[in-house]
């Protein structure tokens, strides 16, 4: 039962993770593309879908700069 705590608070962590680094890149196009399709790999699918709300709120009018493919649903 610890183990699964320890993974859920890793899983967490790294959804955290995702965030910083995608806020920290963003001012690169290409590059923030890059690793939001390597972070949607990493992540569990509720932890993904988090973080696709996450970058619609964080880059508001902006989100035209994720192309489509990455975006849905």
């Amino acid at each position: 039962m610890d183990n699964a705590r320890d993974l859920k608070k890793s899983e967490s962590s790294m959804l955290k993770y995702c965030k910083v680094v995608l806020d920290r890149i963003s001012f690169d196009r290409k590059l923030l593309i890059k690793e939001y399709r390597k972070s949607l790999k990493w992540l569990s699918r509720e932890e993904s879908t988090v973080l696709k709300a996450w970058m619609r709120i964080r880059f508001k009018g902006k989100l035209s700069i994720i192309p489509n493919q990455y975006n849905n649903d």
